[in-house]
């Protein structure tokens, strides 16, 4: 019987470390697509925010809303719930429709309290908040970006983390101020989505 001296355990474990290294490697080769081509990364943004079929996808969301004083810190102003019902389609030619149905409540800011007014603290006025109903409103996802009615999100580079994959968006726009006639309108709006990794997408 041949006994085992420790220079070969040795060797031998570090044969197998190295074989698990190799698989694991490529296991995350195969698995990990190439965000850097835009019909990939259209798909995995689609396939994350609703869906590659015909289908209506529903979901929440709740936004904090700040003023940008131009000096200083953010102020915060009310949160925004929204309901969203989302219709998806594929339409050919690795473009992606969806028709987006929303309605819009408003909240003390970070809590769950309906609110229809708020002490604006920058004027310190007391301001009447308008919940809103919409849709439909169109939006079409082609790899050369976003096609949308409105405010338009540019979609960023996407990361994958672990076993994750997130989305991030933004939207920096100015338009004339629909209140204030001569004035102008500024929004500044970034989003991350994050989902599991299925399928490497």
């Amino acid at each position: 019987m041949r006994r085992l001296s420790r220079r070969h355990a040795l060797q031998g474990a570090a044969g197998v470390l190295g074989l698990a290294q190799a698989s694991t490697a490529s296991l995350a080769a195969v698995a990990t697509p190439d965000f850097s081509d835009p019909i990939v990364a259209l798909r995995a943004h689609v396939k994350t925010v609703g869906s590659l079929g015909s289908e209506t996808v529903c979901s929440f969301m709740r936004l904090n809303i700040y003023a940008d004083l131009g000096a200083g810190n953010f102020v915060p102003f009310f949160t925004m719930n929204n309901i969203l019902v989302d219709h998806w389609r594929p339409k050919g030619d690795d473009q992606h429709e969806m028709r987006k149905y929303e309605v819009g409540f408003f909240t003390r800011f970070g809590s769950h309290e309906p609110i229809d007014h708020f002490d604006n603290p920058v004027t310190g006025k007391r301001e009447a908040v308008h919940q809103f109903r919409l849709g439909p409103v169109p939006r079409v996802y082609t790899p050369d970006g976003v096609i949308a009615m409105g405010f338009t999100p540019k979609l960023l580079p996407i990361e994958v983390v672990g076993e994750r994959v997130f989305l991030a968006t933004q939207s920096i726009e100015s338009s004339p101020d629909m209140t204030r006639p001569g004035e102008t309108s500024y929004v500044n709006s970034f989003m991350t989505m994050s989902a599991p990794s299925v399928n490497g997408c």
